[in-house]
């Protein structure tokens, strides 16, 4: 039997300039509440809640779900919700900056009490404080529940926010978002091995299926808004005078920090 040599060249080598590759990362956008409040949660929670998957088994534009985002939440979750409100904290545009507790539930009791009665102090006016602070506390947390549920319930889907099961085009995952504001303010981070391309828990162990979590680190932070609209009746406590304006939604700017 005769084997089919195998030639090497050295006198053929080339050397190319490749093109450069580039990551359509955008730059963050912003937005402001009339107060802030802040709470933590663990990075490692948040890694695993924004996931992202690509891999190599094409090399081409062609494929619009190259990369792909989900929210991992599910309905049993309560890791976000279980903290929202109660550990809550204002930590600017205080309606009594100098009050002993800054938590979101009090310091909205406080400013309904600024708008009636023009004072934090009138407060203690009021004969249900820590019902209109569990009811506040209740409804937030199933609003923020009810949203997560209600992402992680398209699935996965591409930047264009299109993905199996949805009719049409939906509103892109957060996800997407996430990973593209890294590549344009902290690219470095899917270079760094601790924290890049780290398979999500729930990532299928062969195959090219792989889900990783975002490269997120501790001291980041995932803000939204927070609007809270007082109930229809409210002036009706005070018999509506003339000189007591309408009750304005009052927005909070919620950061979530990653600690």
């Amino acid at each position: 039997m005769v084997l089919n040599p195998v030639f090497y060249l050295s006198e053929l080598d080339i050397t190319v300039d490749a093109s450069l590759a580039k990551m359509a990362g955008f730059e963050p956008g912003s937005f402001e509440g009339d107060a802030t409040a802040e709470f933590d949660l663990p990075v490692d929670f948040l890694r695993e809640l924004f996931q992202y998957h690509t891999d190599a088994s094409d090399v081409d534009d062609f494929i619009p779900t190259d990369t792909l985002y989900k929210l991992a939440y599910g309905p049993e979750y309560t890791q976000i919700t279980s903290n929202f409100i109660e550990k809550t904290i204002v930590t600017a545009g205080n309606q009594d900056s100098l009050a002993g507790a800054q938590d979101l539930a009090r310091d909205y009791v406080r400013y309904l009490a600024l708008k009636l009665f023009r004072h934090t102090a009138g407060v203690d006016l009021f004969d249900n404080e820590t019902e209109l602070r569990n009811n506040l506390h209740s409804s937030c947390r199933t609003a923020l529940h009810t949203k997560l549920v209600g992402i992680a319930g398209y699935g996965p889907l591409d930047a264009d926010g299109k993905g199996p099961g949805t009719e049409g085009v939906v509103s892109p995952n957060p996800a997407y978002k996430l990973l593209q504001e890294i590549i344009h303010l902290a690219p470095q981070r899917l270079n760094e091995s601790a924290i890049s391309f780290v398979l999500a828990s729930d990532s299928p162990t062969t195959g090219n299926n792989k889900w990783y979590q975002m490269p997120l680190v501790a001291g980041d932070a995932i803000c939204f808004l927070l609007h809270v609209d007082a109930h229809d009746d409210q002036l009706t406590v005070i018999n509506s005078p003339q000189d007591v304006a309408d009750i304005p939604t009052w927005t909070y700017l919620i950061k979530m920090n990653a600690v």
